[in-house]
């Protein structure tokens, strides 16, 4: 019985290693996308919508499919890594070139902070 609690105990942290958060749609309501969920896959375009605040947390990888954004719309985005630990936007594509995401745009944005960012095959930042 032992061995077997030793197991899933193993199995269970590495399946937490590798989490994974698919997200879409409208974000309506102050949201954190959290390391521990990280990475956080765009399969469709984002938006956050007028009043709403984006925080991301430091050392998150946010991917994009193909021809997806993040649109900040008269909203907040609050993405702010430090000298350990940045934040990655990148494409989720198995061999990403220039240009396969959109990006993140800021329509009308109340506020965007960006610090210790990476930004990686986005047609733009």
């Amino acid at each position: 019985m032992k061995k077997l609690f030793s197991l899933l105990s193993f199995a269970y942290c590495i399946s937490t290693l590798h989490a994974q958060t698919n997200v879409s749609g409208g974000i309506y309501t102050n949201t954190t996308w959290t390391l521990a969920n990280s990475p956080y896959i765009v399969v469709d375009t984002v938006v956050v919508f007028p009043g709403v605040t984006l925080s991301i947390e430091p050392g998150v990888v946010v991917k994009f499919e193909n021809g997806k954004q993040l649109e900040i719309r008269q909203a907040t985005l609050k993405a702010i890594g430090n000298g350990i630990d940045s934040i990655t936007f990148t494409s989720n594509s198995g061999s990403p070139v220039s240009g396969n995401y959109y990006g993140i745009y800021l329509h009308n944005s109340q506020s965007a902070v960006f610090k210790y960012c990476n930004f990686y095959f986005a047609a733009n930042a």
